[in-house]
């Protein structure tokens, strides 16, 4: 019974991939018929984000298409997405001194700009990429100071997300006790919010958190909760 737990669960987390080839042709459709600056440079920053894991090359090059245009249209917020952007797929290939860099200037703009929500946004695109670099440390330094600037913003939608990172940075930093605060609050708001997908996160979380703690039982249960979700929302493929 282990074994399976153990590989089932192993399975559930290399193959999990978002299925958005549908929502990346109709972005496309739309950029041919942008009608404007701002929509396109929207459009560009968008497409980056859906290419980031997929084929981060690609969404490196919509990141610089939305950085040109926003800076030569002085759209200060669509050079900010485009910088996060950037920052991370940059990440993702190795090429982490440019993703740091770029994160930092967003950094930079973001604090510039005042918006809290800007600037957790930033500070949690930075902890991306020391996550991408295995450094899960220099990670929760970034995920908390956005937890941080988050509280000047209580009903931000980002509080959510930003709990499941710090709470996966727990996990791999073995301090599991951290971890389960943080995906329980996690928890709860996904539930009170509806969201399914980021409940089904959360879920598999627990299930990683259990799993270190061979608590097998608890782990088929967080899988059995999470795996449907998926599925139902054509979000896991095997």
């Amino acid at each position: 019974m282990k074994w399976h737990s153990l590989s089932f669960i192993a399975i559930l987390f290399s193959n999990f991939v978002f299925a958005q080839d549908n929502l990346k042709d109709s972005l496309l459709a739309q950029l041919e018929k942008a009608s404007n600056d701002s929509n396109h440079i929207a459009l560009l920053n968008q497409l980056s984000s859906q290419y980031i894991h997929s084929r981060p090359d690609s969404s490196i090059y919509y990141s610089r298409q939305a950085i040109s245009l926003a800076k030569s249209t002085n759209d200060e917020l669509g050079v900010i997405r485009g910088l996060r952007s950037i920052s991370f797929a940059y990440a993702i290939t190795g090429n982490f001194s440019e993703g740091l860099e770029n994160g930092l200037d967003a950094l930079k703009k973001s604090e510039l700009n005042g918006d809290p929500e800007l600037i957790a946004a930033s500070l949690s695109t930075i902890g991306g990429v020391y996550s991408e670099q295995n450094d899960h440390q220099g990670a929760m330094i970034y995920g908390l100071q956005a937890l941080k600037a988050l509280e000047k913003v209580p009903e931000s939608p980002r509080h959510l997300s930003l709990q499941i990172n710090i709470g996966y940075g727990y996990i791999e930093l073995n301090k599991l006790d951290s971890a389960l605060l943080h995906l329980n609050h996690a928890l709860e708001l996904s539930l009170r919010n509806n969201n399914k997908l980021m409940t089904a996160l959360v879920y598999m979380n627990l299930a990683m958190v259990n799993l270190k703690l061979k608590q097998y039982k608890q782990v088929e249960m967080y899988c059995g909760l999470c795996i449907p979700i998926f599925i139902k929302e054509n979000n896991l493929a095997f």
